[in-house]
């Protein structure tokens, strides 16, 4: 069975997703921003949040997002989650 957390996950994904395709950028952002709270090491939110804000040209945010999911994405792998 699928735990709370990961379908709350899915969900916000979605949403994001919806948001993107729709080329409303800036909710995108904000969907995004709003589930980080909860969980700031989410790789695919830290994702999907880079791409909204270089689609809003907020390129200097998105390479730091951009960095931060890589840096989360190596700690993970050291750890041997994936």
């Amino acid at each position: 069975p699928m735990q709370k957390e990961d379908v709350e996950a899915k969900q916000s994904l979605a949403a994001i997703i919806e948001a993107m395709s729709g080329g409303n950028h800036s909710r995108a952002e904000s969907l995004c921003r709003v589930y980080l709270v909860v969980k700031a090491s989410s790789v695919p939110h830290i994702q999907l949040l880079s791409q909204a804000l270089i689609r809003q040209e907020k390129l200097a945010e998105a390479r730091e997002q951009i960095e931060f999911a890589l840096k989360i994405a190596a700690e993970l792998g050291q750890a041997g989650i994936k």
